[in-house]
């Protein structure tokens, strides 16, 4: 365990996403798909858990924020505030690892790896007061647009959802409903695909930083007269091996069982409310998405799981507040 006094300038801290049972995820379905049966919007908020679970399984890794220690305060990249320096209180009730930086065998902080050209690259980014930040559902919409391709979107959300139900029956019933429904479940997938475009957009036109870019860019950015910029690049791990999906959920008891099996017939009442033919799509498909997805896959996007498996980043511990 690591304490708040013992972290040191230049930590990386990760957020791990929290787990939860399949009935805690069917029910944030169910209240996503039901304002979007009435409103046709998707209520991002009410998602929160749910998007910090597949932001786990389309980055393959187990987390969802990512800020970097000043020495005092965290500075970090969310929806509300933007670009700021928060007091590291906001994350007494998250599961946070810390990671220290290293390059040569030499430890940030040594007379090798002096902290202060890190400092002082975070302050200008504070400092620059930018009104916007991405982090949660944008995140997830980055992700998945630039490691996944659009046509396996339905599959895997599937998949995740049947390698998790944790009991035959539960399965067999979801089974039934992709089955039945497919088309209006395709509906809405597409309409958090187009959602998810409009949200890349908005990064690229604006160059907002998601949390994990924050902390990489503070770090491959930071440069002083003796060290040109470079210096303290955080190296992106190879992913020539695909790692197993992170699926986080907690085992059925009985009870959750016959809750599962009731949220699952909810969802079905939802879904067939949906007409099963709709066009949501707002730009021209496959170009667009392709255009976007290839031009985002440049090294200067990093997600939390670039940062922890990076070859100069090292797990120092679990935060204690």
């Amino acid at each position: 365990m690591i304490t708040k006094d013992e972290l040191k300038q230049g930590d990386i801290l990760l957020c791990k996403i929290p787990e939860l049972s399949i009935l805690q995820y069917l029910s944030a379905i169910t209240k996503v798909i039901r304002l979007y049966v009435s409103t046709r919007k998707f209520d991002l908020d009410a998602a929160t858990s749910l998007i910090h679970w597949i932001i786990g399984y389309f980055d393959q890794y187990h987390y969802f924020h990512a800020s970097f220690w000043n020495g005092e305060m965290v500075v970090e990249s969310r929806i509300k505030g933007g670009l700021r320096a928060n007091d590291i209180s906001s994350y007494v009730n998250d599961t946070v690892d810390v990671y220290r930086f290293y390059k040569y065998n030499c430890e940030l902080g040594s007379p090798e790896l002096p902290v202060d050209p890190l400092l002082q690259k975070a302050q200008a980014l504070v400092d620059e007061h930018l009104p916007y930040g991405f982090d949660g559902a944008y995140l997830l919409a980055i992700l998945c647009v630039t490691r996944w391709h659009r046509s396996q979107w339905v599959d895997r959300i599937r998949e995740i959802l049947l390698h998790n139900a944790h009991s035959p029956a539960v399965r067999d019933m979801m089974e039934k409903l992709f089955e039945q429904f497919r088309p209006q479940i395709d509906q809405v997938i597409e309409g958090l695909i187009v959602r998810a475009l409009d949200v890349v957009k908005k990064y690229r036109d604006r160059k907002g930083y998601v949390c994990s870019q924050t902390v990489a860019i503070i770090y491959n950015e930071a440069a002083e007269a003796k060290r040109a910029s470079g210096t303290y690049t955080i190296k992106k791990p190879s992913y020539a091996l695909k790692a197993e999906p992170v699926l986080l959920t907690a085992p059925l008891t009985d009870t959750g069982e016959s809750e599962c099996l009731e949220m699952i017939k909810m969802l079905g009442s939802e879904l067939a409310k949906l007409p099963p033919e709709a066009t949501v799509m707002t730009f021209s498909a496959q170009s667009d998405y392709e255009v976007i997805q290839e031009s985002l896959r440049a090294d200067n996007f990093y997600t939390p799981r670039d940062l922890a498996e990076s070859l100069n980043t090292k797990l120092a511990g679990r935060l204690k507040l």
